[in-house]
């Protein structure tokens, strides 16, 4: 059996996690196993990095995150994929070129690391609005040194979704604030039940 890696990334406040939990439901009701993971994961290193990502920067952080990225295909993604399941995870190597890019880091330090990862069978972009955004982050209690300049990470998203484009990587483009999450969930869950059911059962 195999299954798929179907991946979510967007700037913070954009709604994936709302958007993941109606795609995820929605498929589901389909009889399709799914499985719902994220990056940094709850692994002891993935809190580990969760809880010190103000603290490293650059070259360690990037690394630390890599890492993570690694277990989570040994230990969640790949024996998923393995028993036929649609494993949907919040975040992955486009995040990387984001923030760790906001680090001061370059393309090619951060591509190097993960050259030896995965690729989804589909990521998904969510994009809003700056101002959609900034608005949303309000609402939150604590904002992440990251969450703090929307310009900057709405535009690293552009380029980063430019950049596995050009790798050759399966993408979707929604915008969450012209779509409410009923549109978004169907226009989602259609791309991924297509690539399912061409998907071969066997291998």
């Amino acid at each position: 059996m195999k299954g798929l890696f179907i991946v979510f990334e967007g700037p913070n406040g954009v709604g994936k996690t709302t958007v993941m939990e109606s795609v995820c439901a929605a498929i589901e009701h389909r009889l399709i196993p799914v499985v719902r993971t994220k990056e940094p994961t709850t692994s002891d290193l993935g809190n580990f990095i969760r809880k010190h990502q103000d603290v490293y920067t650059t070259e360690v952080l990037a690394c630390l995150v890599t890492a993570n990225r690694y277990e989570h295909l040994d230990r969640i993604v790949r024996p998923s994929i393995d028993k036929g399941r649609v494993i949907v995870s919040d975040r992955y190597f486009p995040s990387s070129l984001v923030y760790q890019m906001m680090d001061g880091l370059d393309f090619s330090f951060i591509k190097s690391l993960n050259d030896r990862i995965l690729i989804p069978d589909l990521t998904i972009f969510l994009t809003a609005d700056e101002k959609i955004l900034s608005a949303r982050l309000k609402q939150r209690i604590q904002l992440t040194r990251f969450e703090k300049d929307q310009k900057k990470e709405v535009q690293r998203y552009e380029d980063a979704q430019s950049y596995i484009e050009k790798m050759g990587w399966n993408t979707l483009s929604l915008n969450s604030g012209e779509q409410n999450v009923h549109e978004l969930t169907d226009a989602i869950v259609n791309a991924i039940v297509a690539i399912y059911k061409a998907t071969p059962r066997n291998v």
